[in-house]
Formats: C-alpha cells, sequence, structure tokens
C-alpha cells in the first residue's frame, strides 16, 4: 500500500462507512494536528499534513500546523506517544528516532520507542493497516485491548 492509500484509510479507522462511530475506545477525533513544513529546522516535509488531509475533508475539521516538531510535546496531554521507526531506514533517521524517543522519555513524557521490523519510511504505515501489524498492535495496547 503506498502513503496515500494509507492516509486514506485513517479516515475508515476513525470514521467508519454510514457515519457510525468507530469501536470504542476509539472516538472520533475533534481536532486534528500537523508539524508545520519548516525548512529552516527540517527538511520542509509536508507529510505530517498530507497524512491526515482525507481525514480532515471527510470530518470537515480544520488541520492546526501551527506548532513544529519539536513543540509537539505540548499536545500530548496525559496521553502517550509511540515513536516507530522502520529497522530498513537508513541509518540516520533511526538514529534520530531513537534520539527523539530517548529526549521525550528524559523529559519524563509519556512513551515509547517501537522499532517496526523490515520497515521503511515507504512501508511501516502497513502495518497499521494489518490487523497484526506492530503498529496496530501498539495502538490496540494503548486503547486497553
Amino acid at each position: 500500500m503506498r502513503g496515500w492509500q494509507l492516509a486514506g484509510a485513517f479516515v475508515h479507522f476513525f470514521a467508519p462507512a454510514g457515519n457510525t462511530a468507530p469501536p470504542a475506545p476509539v472516538a472520533r477525533p475533534k481536532h486534528l494536528f500537523a508539524a508545520f513544513a519548516d525548512p529552516a529546522t527540517d527538511d520542509g516535509s509536508k507529510h505530517p499534513r498530507q497524512t491526515i488531509e482525507p481525514l480532515s475533508a471527510y470530518l470537515h475539521t480544520d488541520i492546526d500546523d501551527s506548532r513544529g516538531k519539536d513543540e509537539i510535546e505540548e499536545l500530548v496531554a496525559g496521553g502517550q506517544a509511540i515513536m516507530a521507526y522502520g529497522s530498513r531506514e537508513l541509518p540516520e533517521l533511526c538514529r534520530q528516532s531513537i534520539e527523539y524517543a530517548r529526549a521525550w522519555t528524559e523529559r519524563g513524557l509519556p512513551g515509547h520507542l517501537l522499532p517496526v521490523d523490515s520497515a521503511d519510511h515507504f512501508t511501516i504505515l502497513d502495518s497499521l493497516a494489518r490487523a497484526e501489524g506492530a503498529l496496530t498492535r501498539a495502538l490496540l495496547a494503548l486503547l486497553g485491548r
């Protein structure tokens, strides 16, 4: 599955067909957030926003992209973060993910690192599209299922 297809799959996860509610304890999001693209501090990637644009369009909900990647901790507020990266990723991207997770938990913020076997940034969301996928299992564990 390609990235744009997986972005569309978020619609069905958070807003199933027929305008029904997703299975508890998942809820339709009331707010959507994406890190803004900042060429001064990152590569200027628009992927964070593009990933949730189909969900935003379906829910008629604006995307708040007023925060940078380094400000995401403000949004956690009692929740948990899963910092996932693919084991087949470029070494520098693996290092960045590991360092980000270390810095996150050293601040006392809830979350953990999740290396996804045999994935890279093109295929990592495949593990969310599969019921037995590492990201699906991690998300369900956070939800107590």
